[in-house]
């Protein structure tokens, strides 16, 4: 586990752009980006589902909530949490939060359980939800859209939508009358699966100056502080050697049926892992 208003934050010096001006929806997007890619802070908070839906088998709905008040490149906090389908039927569902913070020297992702904070590097990696704005202010680069066209929505009613397509995805940024990004809707397709969320956003602020400083926050006391490249947090830590044989667990597959990884034995086989976390 990388949104915002145009040229500059809503506030002092905002430039503002309501739905219905002269400004086509290409300046808006434009602007909207280049400002993400060079914002010194961004705010916002949000709300929504993600669906991942496999070509066969039930579709998973996850809740989330977050917020976000970042500084370039290391200060701040990013905080979510999502609430997953419980496991078995009748069953409780199932909370987890995941929280990064800045301490004005590095970033790291915080494991309340473990009361551990693994440190993963100088500069933010992570945002939700993942939409270009985002993307841009975690890469600090313009990025540009296939195809990009207006839409609207009687659900959001004085809303201007800008659908921008990309090779492998598709996004919709919400813009109030001010110019605020306040929804975003993404859909992407990978391997047959289909992704796609919905959030509601709100207090969208970008920065284009701001004191890093005030954004820090201490890590919570008593955490251990462990690094990516060493500890028992460490990705790669015993990772399998190239030739090693695969151990022989138990997985499930997109049924919900369960198999024998051996079973696979002569054929190419692709794990694909969300989270090392």
């Amino acid at each position: 586990m990388k949104l915002l208003i145009t040229a500059m934050a809503a506030g002092a010096g905002a430039m503002a752009l309501a739905p219905d001006d002269d400004t086509s929806g290409n300046e808006h997007f434009d602007a909207l980006v280049r400002a993400a890619s060079t914002a010194a802070a961004i705010e916002y908070r949000f709300e929504g589902t993600f669906v991942m839906e496999p070509p066969t088998g039930e579709k998973q709905t996850l809740t989330m909530t977050g917020e976000s008040r970042m500084a370039w490149p290391n200060a701040g906090r990013f905080k979510m949490q999502y609430v997953m389908p419980a496991a078995e039927e009748g069953g409780e569902p199932q909370t987890q939060t995941d929280e990064f913070v800045g301490d004005g020297e590095s970033v790291y992702f915080l494991d309340a359980a473990a009361e551990t904070a693994l440190d993963v590097g100088g500069e933010w990696i992570a945002m939700q939800p993942e939409a270009t704005p985002m993307l841009a202010f975690l890469g600090r680069e313009f990025l540009a859209p296939a195809t990009l066209v207006e839409v609207t929505d009687e659900k959001r009613a004085g809303q201007r939508g800008l659908r921008a397509e990309f090779d492998q995805r598709a996004e919709t940024l919400w813009l109030d009358a001010d110019a605020k990004v306040v929804g975003i809707t993404t859909r992407l397709e990978q391997n047959g699966v289909k992704f796609s969320s919905d959030f509601v956003v709100s207090g969208w602020t970008l920065h284009q100056e701001a004191d890093v400083a005030s954004y820090a926050v201490e890590l919570p006391e008593g955490y251990q502080v462990e690094e990516m490249g060493g500890g028992p947090m460490d990705p790669n830590a015993g990772l399998l050697a190239v030739g090693e044989d695969a151990p022989d667990v138990t997985l499930t597959d997109m049924d919900g049926n369960e198999f024998q990884l051996a079973s696979l034995k002569g054929k190419t086989v692709l794990l694909n892992f969300w989270f090392y976390h």
